[in-house]
């Protein structure tokens, strides 16, 4: 979420205790969509493994990631379509949470069964996902140059 985001969520948060808005980018597919779902974000006392957190890096981007994991020095999060991981957040970067969200005017709460599967799931085949990419990259080089030798 752009920066000017970023005040407007603050800024409900405190007035209202809650945000809705569209999530921005493609690192929380396939579970959010741009431009088809909205995200509902409260502030948190507690950040769990698997919870789906806003926060603000350090050079002010927020992201929306999932706790993947928790170290000494902070929480591991990571997009839910991605691979690589980012380590050190700390509570003070921490926004808010996601509670719920919308698709199609139908709410989905974190809290339903399907929703905690899938992010338990998602969180399970991260090996086999980090593999089927590594994969995909090699036979892409393996085309290319046989591609090139023709």
């Amino acid at each position: 979420m752009p920066g000017m985001i970023l005040e407007r969520c603050e800024d409900a948060l405190e007035k209202y205790g809650y945000f809705a808005g569209p999530p921005v980018g493609t690192s929380m597919l396939p579970l959010l969509r741009q431009d088809q779902d909205v995200v509902v974000i409260r502030p948190c006392e507690t950040v769990r493994l698997l919870d789906v957190i806003l926060y603000r890096r350090a050079n002010g981007d927020t992201v929306l990631h999932r706790v993947v994991g928790k170290r000494k020095n902070g929480y591991i999060l990571r997009g839910d379509n991605q691979i690589v991981n980012e380590y050190g957040v700390k509570d003070m970067q921490v926004i808010g949470k996601m509670t719920a969200f919308y698709r199609e005017g139908k709410e989905h709460s974190v809290q339903e069964t399907s929703v905690r599967l899938y992010g338990f799931g998602w969180w399970l085949i991260y090996p086999l996902r980090c593999l089927e990419r590594g994969v995909r990259g090699i036979l892409g080089r393996i085309c290319r140059k046989l591609r090139n030798a023709n």
